[in-house]
């Protein structure tokens, strides 16, 4: 809906699609201070604390309408969506990483994708039908009762205490993002940049089935139904993607007896 309530303000099909991208930015610019966010708060106090920032947010946008400076407004609650969002993104996957055993991580974390997606999914028809009575701003009231109560879920889980390392009188030295990139680079040229094109193609949506279905004349609500079906679309591997890591490691087909399946092959 960012990209329709733009045109809605006023933007040209230009300035509606870098709204939208500035969500993607916020959270790109701010994925290192999400880590020391994380590790000064703890990952249960980062994600109520994203959730809730991202819930006034998305009140801000939805407000934009009836505001001066309505499009600049929206602006920046789409950065401070993007930040919070990497902080969450963050938080809630180093906190399933230390709450599951090792030989079920892949799993595990292909689950949690995969309820992302549902959510994805579901949450458009949930927007266009409350779109029907309160117009496209309903959307956005839909988010903000969908942060909250995640605000209010993540302050009921359990907070894992990190146990401290065995002093073995060995000085561990401090990685810095220098060092990481140096020794990881052959990891990160290659299967970085296939991330990197296969999110630039996954984000693109966000931008091209509202202007497009807008381009076609479709109302808000038939491009929100769209939107969820291509959602439902993706969700639909992310159990069997995760099972196979599991069974088969992450490094395509190891050839190694079943024993050995669940251990990571890289």
């Amino acid at each position: 809906m960012v990209a329709l309530s733009a045109r809605g303000l006023g933007a040209s099909v230009a300035v509606a699609a870098l709204i939208v991208t500035l969500i993607g930015l916020g959270s790109w610019f701010f994925n290192l201070p999400a880590s020391l966010i994380t590790l000064k708060f703890g990952e249960r106090w980062a994600m109520v604390g994203a959730a809730a920032a991202s819930a006034v947010a998305l009140a801000a946008a939805a407000l934009s309408p009836l505001l001066p400076g309505g499009l600049w407004l929206l602006a920046a609650a789409m950065v401070v969506v993007g930040m919070a969002a990497s902080v969450f993104s963050l938080a809630r996957q180093k906190y399933l990483t230390e709450a599951v055993p090792v030989i079920i991580r892949a799993r595990a974390l292909s689950t949690l994708g995969g309820v992302n997606r549902i959510g994805i999914s579901i949450g458009p028809f949930i927007g266009a039908a409350v779109m029907q009575f309160s117009g496209i701003t309903g959307a956005y009231w839909v988010g903000v009762v969908a942060m909250a109560a995640a605000a209010v879920l993540s302050i009921t889980i359990p907070d894992f205490v990190a146990k401290p390392a065995a002093d073995d009188g060995l000085q561990v030295q401090q990685a810095t993002l220098r060092s990481v990139a140096v020794s990881h680079a052959g990891v990160f040229l290659t299967v970085g940049m296939g991330v990197l094109l296969l999110s630039a193609l996954r984000a693109s949506r966000q931008v091209v089935i509202p202007l497009w279905a807008e381009h076609l004349g479709m109302d808000a609500t038939q491009a929100s139904l769209i939107y969820g079906l291509s959602g439902a679309i993706d969700m639909l591997v992310f159990y069997p993607a995760g099972k196979l890591m599991d069974r088969k490691g992450g490094c395509g087909w190891p050839s190694r007896p079943p024993s050995s399946w669940a251990r990571p092959c890289c």
